[in-house]
């Protein structure tokens, strides 16, 4: 069962091309993979990367910590990009099975970006079904 997204991105080809430019980037190797931050010195949580493409979000670098604020936000999704792209939280949270996970923690436990975006993938898959 797909519960990454709300059933809204059904019906929302602007973010579903979104989504699909986010499994792209993640798979690129345009962003090196960091934890517990957005973005923090040029490193992105695979939720900052989302950040970065997402159209009309404030960016705001904070030099004496080296990160980077989204819509003031450091380390959570704005509610403006999770809303953006009928994510559940602002964490990516799901329900694996067994119990819920985030986006978030797969990030910060070292799973890598290629792994989250072919979560992502199927989890885009199954809410279009």
């Amino acid at each position: 069962m797909a519960n990454l997204f709300t059933p809204e991105i059904k019906v929302d080809p602007e973010a579903q091309s979104l989504v699909r430019a986010w499994i792209d980037a993640l798979r690129s190797d345009n962003y090196e993979q960091g934890d517990a931050f957005l973005r923090k010195d040029d490193k992105y949580c695979c939720l900052g990367v989302l950040c970065e493409l997402a159209p009309d979000v404030e960016r705001t670098y904070d030099a004496h910590s080296n990160h980077y604020l989204y819509d003031n936000q450091q380390s959570v999704l704005p509610q403006r990009v999770y809303d953006l792209v009928h994510l559940t939280s602002d964490l990516g949270s799901y329900d694996f099975g067994r119990g819920v996970d985030s986006l978030t923690s797969l990030n910060d436990t070292g799973q890598s970006f290629q792994r989250i975006a072919d979560l992502i993938e199927r989890e885009l898959k199954e809410a279009l079904a």
